[in-house]
């Protein structure tokens, strides 16, 4: 099967692994809403397309070694995902990842855009290291309560407003480059100790480390 095509198996409530080594393209929804679906395995699929995932509430483990391109809100609502590995990513769509409340761990070496809104309110990251980023538009990490270290070597577009807000314990932000980076707005950091003192971390202030 090198194809899964639009909404195969949505809403397939009983379905909890999924292991398909020969598929290379998921559609959109193809895994919508499949409420108890705790693994899934696709060695080889190099798109993941709009919704695939999203709404998999029970979805704890996922490998997509291969994919280079996470579409809109493909694992949003995952409320159970506490890790993901991309290691050939390069693309994140708006809300990919928005609302994954248990997502700690992100790891993305390649990835160059990452989208409006695609880790809104993940609550438990706590670090992102962002190498690779040209591009992070507008709220992509904002609600990330627990956020504390941020690493980016690589940003060549503005940073989009309301980026990093309400980041309420972001203290380290690297920028690990030699030429400026610009703000879209000031409000990018609105409510981190970088711009804010803020009570939930005892009263420090956050700061920008740049070479």
């Amino acid at each position: 099967m090198s194809l899964i095509g639009y909404g195969a198996f949505s809403y397939c409530t009983n379905l909890t692994t999924v292991l398909l080594s020969n598929a290379s393209l998921i559609s959109d929804r193809a895994f919508y809403s499949c409420s108890k679906l705790t693994t899934v395995s696709l060695p080889n699929v190099s798109l993941i397309k709009d919704y695939v995932f999203c709404g998999c509430s029970k979805l704890a483990t996922v490998s997509l070694p291969n994919a280079s391109i996470i579409g809109l809100c493909a694992f949003s609502g995952c409320t159970n995902l506490t890790t993901i590995l991309l290691p050939n990513v390069s693309s994140i769509a708006q809300y990919a990842f928005s609302g994954c409340t248990k997502l700690a761990t992100v790891s993305l070496p390649n990835a160059s855009l990452i989208a409006a809104s695609a880790f809104y309110n993940c609550t438990k990251l706590t670090t992102i290291s962002l190498l690779t980023a040209s591009y992070i538009a507008q709220y992509a990490f904002c609600g990330c309560t627990n956020l504390t270290t941020i690493l980016l070597s690589n940003i060549t577009e503005p940073i989009g407003s309301y980026t990093f807000s309400k980041c309420y314990h972001l203290i380290s932000f690297y920028l690990l480059k030699n030429s400026m980076v610009n703000l879209g707005n000031m409000n990018a950091f609105l409510s981190t100790p970088i711009s804010t003192y803020t009570v939930s971390t005892g009263g420090k202030y956050g700061s920008i480390f740049v070479p």
